[in-house]
């Protein structure tokens, strides 16, 4: 009962993160005085609808994320979307993106208020077919007795070959695993095959410190994001499987339940760098996300006028395309994780 509560809270934490990015949007378009013909929450058919003023706010049926439908296809109204000053349209794209980034701020900033005693290191990903796959050691699991990641690294290069025992904690279970770390790992593995991070305890702070620490580590984890992109693609290129560092909601879920035994914090912590990812994401120029369309926005600029909405609707839907067969490429993979 007690996993099925978590996973549902999980659910909703998600379902605000997306949220608030179409919200972004809506308050953006409502202020610059665009026609919102509809906000709603879940995905639909609709449930309940009503309207206030010109817009109708309702209630669908699958209870996950939102949308706002904006009037956008009468350049001639002068409250439609493509009617509007190109600045007024980019801060429309970017309204969603800055909404994710100050929600991701102010989680993060309420992680700073409470705190965390948690210390160790946890394992981040596990290579297919690596020792540690092959052992059963699983993503999230956090070795015990280390506490540094170079320590660890130190130890499991000084046995390679040989069979070592583990001591591993999977939720408020505690496993031991043996497992033999090869000498010559493939390009981009180590002895075992899995990547580290390190949980370290944070102390308390009050109000207005919390919201400066949020904001500089939201800037920070919205810089390396880009960073780890673009080693993504570079990999991407190079041959290698990229689908085992990637994760969708079904992956997302797996990783708050297994964490939620860590606390609030941890699982607060762990919505601030989804909103921050979304963000992110979203900034990529490429076709159906924002920063498509605000890549179109750019060629206007330079061209002097807009790319024909015919062609930008082929562009998005081809790119629309694309981004489904990923996202259900990532979910089978997620939820083959799961067994």
């Amino acid at each position: 009962m007690m996993n099925f509560l978590i996973v549902i809270a999980i659910i909703i934490g998600l379902s605000i993160v997306l949220a608030a990015h179409e919200f972004g949007h809506f308050l953006v378009a409502k202020k610059s005085g665009i026609g919102v013909e509809e906000f709603g929450i879940g995905i639909p058919p609709r449930i309940f609808g009503k309207k206030i003023g010109n817009t109708i706010y309702s209630i669908n049926a699958i209870p996950f994320g939102a949308f706002v439908k904006i009037d956008s296809d009468n350049p001639e109204d002068k409250n439609s979307f493509n009617s509007k000053p190109l600045r007024i349209r980019v801060l429309v794209m970017l309204g969603g993106i800055i909404m994710n980034f100050i929600l991701g701020w102010l989680l993060m900033s309420i992680v700073f208020m409470i705190g965390s005693s948690e210390n160790g290191i946890f394992i981040a990903t596990v290579s297919p077919d690596s020792p540690a796959a092959i052992a059963g050691i699983k993503s999230n699991d956090k070795i015990l007795n280390f506490f540094e990641i170079e320590d660890f690294q130190k130890f499991t290069d000084s046995h390679a070959g040989e069979k070592i025992s583990l001591e591993i904690q999977r939720g408020k279970e505690k496993l031991n695993f043996e497992v033999t770390p090869r000498a010559n790992p493939p390009k981009g593995e180590g002895p075992l095959g899995i990547a580290l991070v390190k949980a370290e305890p944070i102390p308390k702070k009050s109000f207005f410190p919390a919201l400066w620490t949020g904001l500089k580590t939201a800037s920070n984890v919205f810089y390396q994001i880009f960073y780890v992109l673009f080693y993504l693609i570079k990999s991407a290129f190079s041959g290698q499987n990229v689908l085992t560092y990637l994760s969708g909601p079904v992956g997302a879920v797996k990783i708050g339940t297994q964490f939620a035994y860590l606390g609030f914090s941890f699982v607060i912590r762990i919505f601030a760098l989804i909103s921050i990812n979304l963000a992110a994401f979203n900034l990529i120029p490429f076709p159906a996300l924002d920063g498509g369309r605000l890549w179109f926005f750019l060629i206007e600029k330079i061209k002097k006028s807009p790319v024909s909405q015919k062609t930008q609707n082929l562009v998005d839907s081809l790119g629309f395309s694309v981004l489904m067969v990923l996202s259900i490429i990532i979910l089978v993979k997620d939820v083959m994780n799961l067994f």
